[in-house]
């Protein structure tokens, strides 16, 4: 197991304790804090099953406002992707994602006007598998040109959300509607 790894099990084990502690502290019942961790699966925008095209996934991820947020989706779908990001005024540090990006991801389709973030951290590892798209329709029919079948198509941009959308739900909703409407956009 990586360094990067162990902190990562370590932020999973302090929430364990936290959550046993608070169980021992409020006298809750072991059963309601299980169904509060498994209730976290079915927030909406979070690893967010929206919808089967072509025998391909799509996931709306627009919750994960963060890399590591992202981290635990990409290690949860375990399986090859098309990475959907993007950041707006506000880039983060991607950092935490290399190996993940090395691991999982086929294509990553960047949203937005720099780029440079993107190509310096994954560069390397995606090589010319790092797409540009102007709007996040663009992106969507780029990456269910590039999915095949079984592969999954991951909407996650690991970044608080900028001026054009209202909150995360705004701009997961925008994803979903997109993608729910991928046959209107080829005619079929």
């Amino acid at each position: 197991m990586t360094l990067e790894q162990l902190a990562k099990q370590g932020k999973r084990n302090s929430m364990t304790r936290a959550a046993s502690i608070s169980s021992q502290m409020g006298q809750i019942k072991k059963q309601s804090i299980k169904d509060a961790f498994v209730d976290l699966q079915h927030w909406r925008h979070r690893s967010e099953l929206v919808y089967s095209h072509n025998a391909v996934d799509y996931i709306d991820d627009s919750g994960a406002v963060s890399p590591v947020a992202t981290w635990f989706t990409m290690e949860n779908i375990n399986a090859p992707l098309v990475w959907i990001t993007g950041c707006g005024e506000k880039c983060l540090d991607y950092e935490d994602l290399v190996t993940m990006a090395h691991r999982y991801v086929k294509y990553l389709i960047f949203v937005g006007d720099d780029m440079t973030i993107v190509n310096d951290t994954f560069g390397d590892v995606l090589n010319d598998r790092i797409l540009h798209a102007k709007t996040l329709d663009e992106a969507v029919i780029m990456a269910s040109e590039l999915a095949s079948p079984s592969e999954k198509v991951l909407f996650s941009p690991s970044t608080d959300v900028d001026d054009s959308f209202v909150d995360s739900s705004q701009r997961g909703d925008m994803f979903q509607n997109i993608v729910r409407n991928l046959n209107i956009l080829y005619g079929k």
